[in-house]
């Protein structure tokens, strides 16, 4: 095998690696107790100070989150409030233990097992002071103790619509990746049948129905596929066909159907922005912009002119012109999206919800 074949076999499959990596990057974070873990978090340090000194950790926001995921008496308010949010919750509890050791490891390289929160946990609710007892909450505390509940639990419906938007905008995308791989499906199969003969072989008042009204005539009735160029005709020489606007036309409502299911914001959750109008923004930024980032890999599939994936579905690319239309979206919507009131949260939240395509 010389490097011309080698080459020729990286061109192939580099691509489609990148197209799976970028799928298996995806995270339900709202499935993983994300929402438990910052509306308890965000209520623990503005109800608590703790005088803890944090070490030397490599996290670029090892600062602030060494306390939390060091301390005792931090981490045990914070999982006694999440037990709280939960409603008790066993299996939603061990999803977040595994949260917050992988938070842990990100932000501070503080690198523990879910086991050790686990653990933490069951500490403090053997060591738990009142609420009540603490009579100044200016002081550091020594001791694991709920905060404010009725902050965490407004915090907590703020972020619920919050991450399942994020989740849904992420099966959206990929279902957006399943409707191309089947129509690609097809196109090859289709395309296999004409090279080698099959098609002529199927014949029957049904297949001829489809052929002439759907697969062979042009957009328009009584228009035409291909014509030469000159005058108006350069706007028309190049109309894509009946079945490739049918395939665009169906992508194009898939896009709109998934833009327009409800978003769920509510006034109701000025804890975490500054205004409805804002939350709305944020969720419709976060929905275009990671739909637009799950096209990505059918931009990196058809980039070339003389592809084989152009090659073996015989001509697909009228249909990438349609992927550039959601990396617009991204530009205008997640390019103005407002941040969370940091004012209310804190400084995480500045860096906390970035997609996880990235």
């Amino acid at each position: 095998m010389n490097w011309q074949h080698l080459l020729v076999l990286f061109t192939i499959f580099y691509p489609i690696t990148v197209a799976a990596t970028a799928t298996w990057k995806t995270s339900f974070n709202g499935r993983k107790g994300a929402a438990e873990f910052w509306s308890c978090d965000s209520a623990m340090t503005s109800s608590y100070v703790y005088d803890f000194v944090p070490g030397f950790s490599p996290g670029k926001y090892a600062a602030y989150y060494d306390t939390m995921c060091q301390y005792p008496p931090s981490t045990g308010s914070l999982l006694l409030c999440v037990q709280k949010v939960t409603g008790h919750d066993v299996n939603q509890m061990e999803k977040t233990f595994k949260y917050f050791s992988e938070n842990c490891e990100e932000y501070t390289g503080f690198v523990a097992p879910w086991t050790f929160y686990r653990d933490q946990y069951l500490n403090a609710t053997e060591y738990e002071i009142s609420s009540s007892s603490i009579k100044n909450v200016s002081l550091p505390v020594y001791y694991p103790a709920l905060p404010n509940m009725t902050n965490a639990m407004a915090i907590y419906e703020a972020y619920k619509p919050f991450y399942k938007n994020l989740d849904g905008a992420t099966s959206y995308g990929s279902g957006l990746l399943v409707y191309f791989g089947v129509v690609m499906l097809l196109a090859t199969i289709g395309n296999f049948a004409k090279r080698t003969g099959l098609a002529q072989k199927f014949s029957n008042p049904l297949i001829n129905w489809f052929r002439s009204y759907v697969t062979l005539p042009a957009m328009l009735p009584k228009g035409k596929h291909a014509r030469p160029w000159g005058g108006w005709k350069v706007f028309t020489a190049q109309m894509p066909d009946r079945w490739d606007t049918l395939v665009c036309f169906i992508f194009t409502i898939l896009h709109v159907v998934f833009w327009a299911i409800p978003y769920n914001a509510d006034p109701s959750h000025a804890v975490l922005w500054d205004s409805y109008a804002k939350e709305l923004q944020r969720y419709l930024a976060d929905r275009t912009g990671i739909i637009a980032f799950a096209e990505v890999p059918l931009l990196v599939l058809f980039a070339g002119r003389n592809n084989i994936l152009t090659f073996i579905t015989v001509n697909l690319k009228i249909f990438i012109g349609l992927v550039v239309l959601s990396p617009l979206c991204l530009l205008v919507c997640y390019g103005s999206s407002p941040s969370m009131s940091s004012e209310t949260i804190g400084m995480k939240l500045s860096f906390t919800h970035t997609l996880s395509w990235l």
